[in-house]
């Protein structure tokens, strides 16, 4: 599908190995639509134009029963600008909708699904993992499913703990994705990111992406280098929370404080606003005290972003994708809003003709760092 000169490469098709899709779904094709959060599973739709139109047709809508469009079959979605290819979608359809039409609209299929991490989450099962820290059992159950191109990454924490197998074995008792939710830091995220290549997925598991090159900046109010619309700015100065309370050490099995601190993240703003409010350190049953702060730490973390900028890019005069759980920067806003945010959401949105992206940006204060950001 070309879009104003921005290529789309859709592969549809059921198993782990997708083929491009069909003449007859590409023309059918009405819209497709994608969302990247920077917690939880990612999103896609897409939407054909359908209806039964002959005889052929008499028992059923004929794309029903398109093998490629059954549910549990993989979508792989690519944007190329220029040279440039973007995988901005890899997953699995969970759901068929379909709308019959009326005497002005036609009859609608809508096919949704969520990314690869869905197939983590299918089947609860019993596995012992003897002798081994948790970035070695998040190695071994991302390569078992290696056969949909799952890569690991994992960014290993500063105190490794590898279970004495005379004393403890870790063992699975629930699907592989509540087992890695389980198990992981609690500091940690995991997040499935679409790519490097087509049919290939980045399965992370670290601390929240807070640094990374920043890409290509929003500009606002800036004649015709402008390449955004509806920006909006909200500053919530009641939104950070310093986190406090105490906890009782499984290791030492003394109660200990634990609070958060200064943010570990890569600062972005330069005025820090009003004291934070406080709330009270909650769920730390079972941790070790160096667990709890970093608990505290990242509960106070994700609630810092006290200003967000909601808008809308066109990704022509964009010139790409735009990547949540990184950095990008803004310009055209003026002092207290310019400079670099943090990518928390953006929903892609493509129809024939038509290729735009709502994004979600937020930094824990006004003012900022870097008073030139990359164009």
């Amino acid at each position: 599908m070309n879009l104003l000169g921005i290529h789309l490469n859709i592969l549809i098709g059921p198993g782990p190995v997708a083929t491009p899709a069909s003449i007859r779904l590409l023309d059918c094709l009405q819209e497709i639509e994608v969302k990247h959060t920077d917690t939880g599973r990612s999103g896609f739709k897409l939407v054909f134009r359908s209806g039964r139109s002959g005889a052929m047709d008499l028992t059923e809508d004929p794309l029903l029963n398109d093998a490629q469009l059954a549910v549990r079959s993989r979508v792989v979605l690519t944007a190329i600008f220029g040279v440039v290819p973007t995988v901005i979608s890899d997953g699995i359809i969970t759901t068929l909708q379909i709308t019959p039409g009326s005497s002005t609209q036609p009859t609608t299929l809508e096919v949704a699904g969520e990314d690869l991490s869905l197939l983590m989450d299918l089947e609860e099962k019993v596995e012992e993992h003897p002798a081994q820290p948790m970035p070695i059992i998040f190695a071994k159950i991302i390569a078992s499913y290696a056969t949909y191109g799952m890569i690991p990454m994992v960014i290993p924490p500063l105190s490794l703990d590898i279970p004495n197998p005379t004393e403890r074995i870790p063992v699975q008792r629930e699907t592989d994705l509540d087992y890695i939710n389980r198990i992981k830091p609690p500091d940690y995220v995991f997040a499935m990111k679409p790519g490097p290549a087509p049919m290939t997925s980045t399965a992370y598991l670290g601390p929240p992406v807070q640094l990374s090159l920043p890409q290509s900046a929003i500009t606002v109010n800036m004649a015709q280098a402008t390449n955004c619309s509806g920006v909006t700015f909200n500053y919530d100065s009641a939104q950070p929370t310093q986190v406090t309370g105490q906890v009782l050490d499984r290791s030492t099995g003394t109660s200990v404080s634990a609070s958060s601190t200064v943010s570990t993240a890569v600062p972005l703003n330069t005025d820090s606003g009003p004291d934070p409010r406080t709330t009270l350190l909650r769920e730390t049953q079972g941790m070790t005290a160096s667990q709890a702060f970093a608990y505290a730490q990242s509960q106070s973390d994700q609630s810092s972003h006290a200003v967000t900028v909601e808008g809308e890019i066109d990704a022509v005069a964009y010139g790409g994708a735009l990547v949540a759980r990184g950095l990008v920067g803004l310009r055209g806003a003026g002092m207290k809003h310019d400079g670099m945010y943090y990518v928390k959401e953006v929903t892609h949105n493509i129809k024939h003709g038509a290729y735009s992206q709502k994004f979600k940006l937020t930094r824990p204060g006004l003012g900022t760092t870097s008073p030139v950001v990359v164009p």
